[in-house]
């Protein structure tokens, strides 16, 4: 009797030696620390051109709320600095074209927050939301009508009086 009991303890304690050791393994693995930061992911080449149709709704909205990433060049209108004061037209297209690819694929509001907080070129907010709608909402008519044509969460590239607006629209 007692030589069982002995094996039973024994046996208890080689599992628990076995669980601890393997609990031990699979703290390092879960968090082990190289000590270096991973590399920046790779920059993504837009081989697709621009596609207007991405989100734009069949039929306008009465009413929409936007934001906005105004893409500028030199000469397009005194009240606006592009960036860089010497983008010119072609440039300006280039851009928002290519955050618009950058939106697409991450379409989500922290990534629209961070495009907008680093290339908008509107003298207000990133965050400023603007409302579109069918009647007389004194936006830029091209800003506007894209507004409202295009569907929530989405992203359109509009050609007005300041430059090249990439628009979201949020509700």
């Amino acid at each position: 009797m007692a030589k069982r009991k002995s094996r039973k303890n024994a046996s208890l304690f080689g599992m628990i030696v076995v669980a601890a050791i393997a609990g031990v393994a699979l703290a390092m693995v879960m968090f082990y620390d190289s000590g270096t930061a991973l590399p920046p992911p790779p920059k993504v080449e837009h081989t697709d051109e621009y596609d207007d149709t991405w989100g734009k709704l069949p039929t306008p909205v009465s009413e929409a709320r936007v934001r906005h990433i105004l893409i500028s060049w030199q000469g397009k209108n005194p009240r606006v600095t592009p960036k860089d004061p010497n983008r010119t037209e072609e440039q300006a297209r280039a851009l928002v074209e290519d955050l618009w690819h950058q939106y697409r694929n991450n379409p989500t509001v922290e990534n629209w927050d961070r495009l907008a907080g680093e290339h908008s070129e509107d003298s207000g907010a990133p965050s400023t939301v603007y409302t579109c709608k069918s009647r007389d909402s004194g936006l830029d008519k091209a800003f506007n009508d894209t507004g409202l044509s295009t569907k929530p969460g989405f992203a359109r590239i509009a050609s007005g009086s300041f430059g090249f607006h990439l628009i979201r629209r949020e509700n």
